[in-house]
């Protein structure tokens, strides 16, 4: 992501952690001094997981300002959840936990040491492996992302038995 801010934002600033085209709303917003609606039946899936520091109740992302301007450090994110087709994934920090659906078992990497993804380190570290397996299965229960998955397949009409 690149972001200028004549005035605001100290130029040739380079931030290391991920963030997420979801973070892109709530810092426009602070930016522009507005505050998101709030949504009041408060059952948006962002509010199940409390894995990102500072999110809106009713937004996925977080606003970069802070850690842009200086005011906060860190990471804005704990954990950062995806799924993108067959795929689910989780990133806290240097790991990344992946699901894939033809996989009979997530894949654990590194992505410091690994950041092409060519050794799955699930066996070597079981109990990392277990605790963000643990994170990804309450995410997915949380957002129902298996069944945005499924909605998103082709659709396969049903075979009819000849008359």
């Amino acid at each position: 992501m690149l972001v200028q801010w004549t005035g605001r934002l100290r130029g040739g600033t380079v931030f290391r952690h991920p963030v997420s085209s979801l973070d892109i709303v709530p810092t426009a917003l602070e930016a522009a001094g507005a505050a998101p609606e709030r949504n009041p039946a408060g059952d948006h899936p962002a509010t199940a997981v409390p894995d990102q520091a500072g999110a809106e109740p009713d937004l996925d992302g977080v606003s970069l300002l802070p850690f842009l301007t200086g005011g906060r450090s860190g990471e804005p994110h704990d954990v950062l959840y995806w799924h993108y087709g067959p795929e689910h994934a989780l990133r806290s920090g240097p790991w990344k936990l992946l699901r894939r659906r033809s996989d009979d078992r997530p894949r654990l990497y590194h992505l410091a040491t690994d950041i092409a993804e060519t050794r799955d380190l699930a066996d070597e570290q079981p109990e990392r492996y277990a605790a963000l397996k643990a994170k990804l299965d309450a995410w997915l229960a949380a957002s129902d992302a298996e069944a945005a998955r499924r909605a998103a397949e082709p659709h396969q009409p049903e075979a009819r038995p000849a008359p």
